[in-house]
């Protein structure tokens, strides 16, 4: 029974590990206690807001935009946690929810990621119904819709290399014209599967030496 009890602990450590490996790689706000640091973005409308709501996300909390309607796109700002050598994302993907209250009637407002040169990469969004959450995910290479700098389809060095110093990553929050809460929930900077960062490989490392040693134990048993 001792034995039995031992080989399930091992199983189920195994099971926690890989799970905490797939999942350190990616950088997530889902807002279920505060806002995390996502803030307004400069230059947008004077009296627009960003502020936090304990009640309303999917589920949870969420960060709501207030888009005073003075003319001006308002975004989302992301926090530090999204922000420096990004590089290791290059072919993840980037994901969000949002939830306008208001018909979404304005596209002109693009998701942007920008480096520490100025150099931006920006992609559209698309329409959806008002009073419920919609989905996007953008795959982070050239062929998963970006422009350039406005202006072109971005080389695969192009692209790594504002990946590699991002400054500024921008979530519209403004997609109607005129004033609106725009409502945002389950951010994700996920890396490739094949791809673990360096907190992942020393996961890795750590399920190997388990395993064997579950393994070892086993074959121990096995033999008295």
């Amino acid at each position: 029974m001792k034995t039995k009890n031992r080989l399930n602990y091992c199983l189920a450590a195994l099971a926690t590990a890989a799970f905490a490996s797939a999942a350190s790689a990616n950088v997530i706000s889902n807002f279920d206690t505060s806002a995390e640091g996502w803030t307004h973005a400069p230059g947008g409308d004077p009296s627009s807001t960003v502020t936090y709501s304990a009640t309303g996300g999917n589920p949870g909390g969420r960060v709501v935009l207030f888009d005073a309607g003075q003319g001006t796109n308002d975004f989302f700002a992301a926090p530090a946690k999204f922000l420096g050598d990004d590089s290791m994302f290059y072919n993840g993907s980037f994901g969000f929810q949002l939830m306008d209250d208001s018909s979404v009637d304005n596209l002109g407002a693009l998701l942007s990621i920008t480096d520490g040169s100025g150099d931006t990469l920006t992609h559209s969004l698309s329409a959806f119904a008002s009073g419920s959450y919609a989905s996007f995910s953008f795959t982070l290479n050239p062929t998963g819709g970006w422009l350039y700098d406005g202006a072109m389809v971005p080389t695969a060095a192009q692209f790594q290399a504002v990946l590699s110093d991002v400054s500024s990553l921008f979530i519209p929050g403004d997609l109607h014209n005129g004033p609106e809460n725009m409502s945002l929930d389950n951010v994700i900077l996920a890396a490739p599967a094949s791809v673990p960062d360096t907190g992942s490989t020393a996961v890795l490392l750590g399920l190997s030496a388990l395993g064997l040693a579950c393994v070892g134990r086993r074959v121990r048993v096995s033999a008295s």
